[in-house]
């Protein structure tokens, strides 16, 4: 769980590029890197959270822009930096999961136990489903769920949301290696056993220096990981447009390599 603790605190303030060209989210987020941080648009006692928060919510679906959705979702998951916060996000009043979720979510037909549980906008979703084309905002909604979920009360939350019936199947689907391991991180955190009392807030865990170093050992040997399978991925795609193929994401030879990939890593936890 100490992996999962660095992870959670890896999460940066970092915006998409694409975002500062003055659309909506993008002045909210300048205002939340002042001093006072998230509590300036997320603290619903100093700005009335329908004026913000909840307003931006359907714009995590906005297909006229994808800057503006970016926008709003590097917003969102900004707010969900302050743990204090947590509660308040994913309770009825402002229901954030959903609307974090919903991008991620497919076409993919569900049993009816697994339907059950899942919150009502995402369940019995159209066959024309798309999911977000954009991976640096497929990443910042996982980075989201992921710090909602430093908590137990907000690991109780997700978990019984059937977070994790919406991620396996996006697992399958995605094909960005770095946003893929985003992805195995929060399911991993899904399917694990609560911490040790103590640990319960993984975002105030103290990490010995040790483990520490182990730790950033293996993030460097992720990270290149990742560039590898990056250069592989580029290398195929180019590869099949000069044979006339498509791309490993769009074979079904690859979709069905990923979720052979997937049901051996990640089997169902009835989660």
């Amino acid at each position: 769980m100490l992996r999962y603790a660095r992870a959670q605190k890896e999460v940066t303030w970092c915006s998409v590029s694409r975002a500062r060209q003055g659309h909506v989210g993008s002045d909210i987020r300048e205002r939340k890197e002042t001093e006072n941080g998230v509590r300036s648009t997320a603290n619903q006692k100093i700005i009335p959270p329908q004026c913000v928060v909840q307003r931006l919510l359907p714009y995590t679906q906005y297909e006229a822009s994808s800057v503006r959705r970016g926008g709003v979702v590097g917003t969102l998951r900004n707010c969900c930096f302050d743990h204090s916060h947590h509660q308040w996000l994913l309770s009825n009043e402002v229901d954030i999961l959903p609307y974090l979720l919903l991008p991620l979510a497919g076409p993919e037909e569900l049993s009816e136990d697994e339907m059950e549980g899942l919150p009502v906008d995402l369940q019995y979703l159209p066959e024309d489903k798309r999911r977000e084309k954009d991976p640096d905002i497929r990443k910042m909604l996982l980075e989201a769920i992921n710090l909602l979920m430093a908590t137990r009360s907000g690991r109780k939350v997700v978990r019984e949301k059937k977070t994790y019936i919406i991620l396996r199947e996006y697992h399958k689907w995605e094909t960005e290696p770095d946003v893929a391991a985003a992805c195995e991180k929060l399911i991993e955190v899904l399917i694990s056993d609560e911490p040790e009392p103590g640990m319960e807030n993984l975002l105030e865990v103290e990490i010995p220096e040790e483990i520490e170093g182990k730790l950033k050992l293996q993030h460097e040997e992720e990270q290149q990981r990742i560039a590898k399978e990056k250069e592989e991925l580029l290398k195929s795609s180019e590869d099949g447009r000069e044979h006339g193929h498509r791309g490993r994401g769009d074979s079904p030879e690859g979709l069905g390599r990923r979720e052979s990939e997937t049901c051996r890593a990640f089997p169902y936890q009835g989660r």
